[in-house]
């Protein structure tokens, strides 16, 4: 049993950064109030998921006996996924600019 849960905790972090990178993939991609409105939804997909896991676990008589270690683990990934979408939503797109700002103060033009 203590190797299921290594490899489940595995699926979940390995889970939870496919999502980081196509939620950031999604950010840098797509203008900006659609990639809002992208995360937005992925933010109420996330909390869907959330009520699910928890009425399934309330009302589920078989799900009931499996452990509290194993409802926090499902808890704390769709909490997970909700802070990512929470992050993609509310982070600025850093502008790069290139020009006289940037260039070196010790060279001197020749």
């Amino acid at each position: 049993m203590y190797l299921w849960g290594k490899k489940g905790a595995l699926a979940v972090f390995v889970t939870l950064l496919i999502l980081l990178t196509v939620q950031g993939i999604l950010k840098r991609k797509l203008a900006g109030a659609i990639s809002v409105i992208i995360q937005i939804l992925l933010f109420f997909a996330a909390l869907g998921g959330l009520y699910l896991t928890y009425h399934d676990f309330r009302h589920d008589f078989t799900h009931k006996i499996i452990g509290e270690r194993f409802h926090l683990g499902a808890y704390l990934f769709w909490m997970g996924w909700m802070v990512i979408s929470l992050y993609y939503t509310f982070s600025r797109r850093q502008v790069l600019r290139v020009g006289a700002d940037n260039t070196d103060q010790n060279t001197k033009p020749v």
